[in-house]
């Protein structure tokens, strides 16, 4: 049953009239190549049959220059109170390194994880009787740090490395000595640092809550997790109810007279992935044996509820979509854009703004570009690590030039053979991650006045959040959306 207008009632922060601004243009700022690195293209690109191993050398080889560089910049004129050690030196591969020398050599991070998933595990679960519970973290104390390159690899000891969050496939420069028994005694350690984003003209300072008049704001949206109206009787039409909300915020047609001057300036709608939940089985389907009955139930209803809302979106602001891993698309990042036909929008005016885009994807908006993803990139890094502070891994993604090291690893991808497309090469103005717990938001700054509004998109199903950047000042706002079962 579809609840009363009445109701419902929407909280969201009561902001400045602003003026209304044209939907946003290419600025044809990225560098040449950036906005389509993550396509798919041609029979060679989507083979399978390239070793894995080679994205890792391909990482290898385009991010160790801007390691080396950033080490030697970090290391030349540093002082160290190690006894009887002189100027550190360079090494070019890690097997070169000599015993009881100072010295710094660039590779890849392994991480030897007893209790990391196996396939062979994987496959022995088909005999158990009862599969032991899924764990939402792998790392251990018996967990043991490795560097490697193409020359092999060394154990990595010393008490830096205890403050540091580390992945497999980070790429990473060591300083210390090798000692007696084999082992890399580390000292410090150096990542690549934030990718450069060339001259920038926005503010360096700003109040996290200032509505700024120039320029346009984007709003993200992820976890709509529409499912089948038969499963959690009463959920679905509270969801329903606030996504309806959302529409007609955006479209300007609720809210206060400052809530529409807002809407008005908000000229983008990125939906960060989940926007369909997993199908889930009835009772009768788990009653049906599977040698018998190989039938799938599949329930139109979710994609056309969710259809229905973008093509009124699609009529106010343009709607960029990414699949997510509950949504109908492949897997294996990068994931390939779903059709528009799909949605009904092939043929129609409004598929003209309505784009469907990769899981990443950057986007040419703002001053340097809007990198966005699903999520699955940071959930799978916060599997491996002693932390639980998402924003810090997320910032971390940053400074290694990465955004999804654990590729291919324990996270699906293509097995790339001369290129890594998730190595950054410059720095966005805003980096958007997708399904996390709750809203979180940090600018971060680099050396030469690099600024990135990152950007945690909590699910709108769980929160009725929707979070809005301005994409001149980084500025973050959030609105809550929420509905109320009966009547006022």
């Amino acid at each position: 049953m579809v609840l009363p207008a009445a109701g419902s009632r929407i909280l969201s922060k009561r902001l400045p009239p602003l003026a209304c601004s044209p939907l946003p243009k290419p600025n044809n700022n990225l560098p040449s190549g950036v906005v389509d690195s993550f396509i798919l293209s041609g029979e060679t690109t989507k083979s399978y049959s390239h070793q894995f191993a080679n994205i890792y050398f391909a990482r290898l080889t385009m991010l160790k220059p801007v390691v080396l560089k950033a080490a030697e910049t970090k290391w030349k004129d540093h002082r160290f109170t190690l006894p009887n050690i002189g100027k550190p030196v360079s090494i070019s591969r890690v097997l070169d390194v000599v015993k009881s020398q100072l010295c710094y050599v660039v590779g890849t991070i392994y991480m030897d994880m007893p209790l990391k998933p196996n396939v062979l595990v994987d496959i022995g679960k088909e005999h158990w009787i009862v599969a032991p519970p899924s764990r939402p973290k792998f790392n251990s104390p018996q967990d043991t740090v490795l560097l490697e390159d193409e020359s092999g690899r060394i154990k990595l000891v010393g008490e830096p490395l205890m403050r540091l969050r580390l992945v497999t496939g980070v790429i990473m420069a060591v300083l210390g000595v090798e000692t007696s028994a084999g082992e890399f005694q580390v000292v410090d350690a150096c990542f690549a640092g934030m990718a450069p984003q060339g001259v920038t003209s926005l503010r360096s300072s700003y109040s996290e809550l200032e509505v700024d008049q120039d320029g346009s704001w984007v709003a993200f949206i992820s976890g709509l997790d529409i499912s089948s109206s038969d499963v959690q009787p009463g959920m679905d039409d509270a969801l329903d109810m606030r996504l309806q909300l959302l529409v007609e915020y955006l479209k300007g047609e609720t809210g206060g007279p400052q809530d529409q001057s807002f809407s008005a300036q908000c000229s983008a709608l990125i939906v960060l992935g989940n926007s369909l939940d997993i199908p889930r089985k009835s009772q009768d389907d788990l009653k049906n044996s599977k040698r018998y009955n190989s039938q799938t139930t599949w329930d139109p209803a979710p994609l056309r509820r969710f259809t229905r809302s973008l093509q009124e979106l699609a009529r106010s602001v343009t709607v960029h979509i990414l699949p997510g891993s509950t949504d109908p698309a492949p897997s294996t990042l990068p994931q390939q854009p779903m059709p528009k036909a799909m949605f009904g929008f092939e043929g129609f005016p409004e598929s003209q703004v309505f784009m469907s885009e990769t899981n990443p994807v950057w986007l040419d908006i703002g001053a340097w570009g809007v990198l966005a993803t699903s999520g699955q990139t940071l959930d799978d890094i916060f599997k491996y690590v002693d932390s639980t502070d998402r924003m810090a891994m997320a910032c971390d993604t940053l400074l290694w030039r990465h955004i999804a090291p654990t590729c291919p690893d324990t996270l699906w991808c293509y097995p790339f053979f001369d290129r890594d497309p998730f190595v950054l090469s410059h720095s966005p103005s805003v980096y958007a991650i997708g399904n996390q717990p709750s809203f979180e938001s940090e600018l971060m700054r680099g050396p030469l006045g690099e600024m990135t509004r990152v950007v945690l998109v909590p699910k709108f199903s769980e929160t009725g959040q929707v979070v809005i950047v301005n994409t001149t000042s980084l500025a973050v706002q959030t609105i809550r959306f929420h509905a109320t079962q009966g009547w006022a």
